[in-house]
């Protein structure tokens, strides 16, 4: 039983961070959803990169 106020302390903290992560996607959810544009054209980037150096040379 001693440890569980340690484990007790553990869950409520990770409720914590877990609660402050939602309440921030909340407010910047316009914000990552372009970051998370961003990530999904930097690849497409890249291959035209890659391209266009190839029509180059």
């Amino acid at each position: 039983m001693k440890y569980f106020h340690i484990v007790f302390f553990i869950i409520c903290f990770q409720y914590f961070i877990f609660s402050l992560i939602a309440y921030i996607n909340q407010e910047i959810k316009l914000l990552s959803l372009l970051v998370a544009i961003l990530l999904l054209l930097n690849p497409t980037i890249n291959l035209y990169k890659i391209f266009y150096q190839k029509d180059e040379n």
